[in-house]
């Protein structure tokens, strides 16, 4: 009885490695490195960039709500140490 039960929990282990080994190989053949994906983002942000990142810039006084928060926020100290 007890050879029964191993032979069925080393057929699941096998077949658990089989599978895990199998799952290993599919990724390090079709999943690239991290650097080929760092590499491939960075082109992507790049080329985006360029397309919409050359546009006039936005001075806070075209907001007059958000400019009126800023100036009355006294947390708010534009850097200034004092």
């Amino acid at each position: 009885m007890n050879e029964k039960k191993n032979e069925e929990v080393r057929g699941t282990f096998e077949f658990l490695k089989d599978w895990g080994d199998a799952l290993t190989r599919w990724t390090e053949r079709w999943i690239p490195d991290a650097l080929v994906i760092v590499i491939i983002l960075s082109f992507v942000a790049y080329v985006l960039a360029l397309i919409w990142g050359f546009k006039p810039e936005v001075e806070i006084a075209d907001h007059p709500r958000v400019a009126a928060k800023v100036c009355n926020d006294p947390e708010f100290d534009l850097g200034v140490v004092g």
